[in-house]
């Protein structure tokens, strides 16, 4: 029996636990994230929301850079198997017709001083073939962590930029009082 692959990743996001929660169901936003060699195509959902357990998704992926200079397009469901508003919110895998077995992607939020919070990602999956096994070895884990650590730091980032563009910049001293004070002394 494969071995269960498990690969975590962790960033501060300056933004307090709702904010990023939003952004975690928004999936309008996840293509502006960034992934190395892999471009979300789409999501549809099949409720109204992807918030509550049982909510479902349809993912459209393309995967480029694999080996043999490879593209493939891949179309799995999704269901929300738990969730703890602004706190935890889990995501597994539907379909076992793949190499690779019953995926889970898991977020953890801890709300952090100074309105950050800290994002936990765990994602794990198992091998269903020998091909997955060797693709895992070979490739796939690598490609998941980078992806994994790319989206957790694109997330962060885009909140960075966000705050950047609304946070009030500090006009320069009228130039008036620069010349009184330099006289003064």
């Amino acid at each position: 029996m494969a071995r269960l692959t498990t690969i975590e990743a962790v960033t501060v996001v300056p933004a307090d636990a709702a904010a990023v929660w939003q952004a975690l169901l928004d999936q309008a936003r996840w293509q502006d994230w960034e992934y190395p060699g892999v471009r979300l195509e789409g999501a549809e959902l099949d409720d109204d929301a992807f918030e509550r357990v049982g909510d479902r998704r349809r993912c459209v992926v393309a995967l480029t850079g694999l080996p043999l200079g490879r593209f493939q397009r891949i179309c799995w469901d999704e269901q929300v198997t738990d969730v703890d508003p602004e706190r935890t919110l889990e995501v597994e895998s539907l379909s076992d017709r793949a190499s690779i077995r019953r995926w889970r992607v898991r977020f953890w939020l801890v709300s952090q001083p100074d309105d950050q919070t800290r994002l936990r990602c765990r994602v794990s999956y198992r091998a269903a073939t020998m091909s997955g096994w060797l693709a895992d070895r070979l490739f796939l884990r690598k490609r998941v962590e980078a992806a994994a650590g790319a989206w957790l730091a694109s997330l962060a980032c885009s909140f960075s930029t966000s705050q950047a563009k609304e946070a009030p910049t500090a006009l320069p001293e009228p130039l008036s009082e620069v010349t009184a004070r330099l006289v003064a002394a």
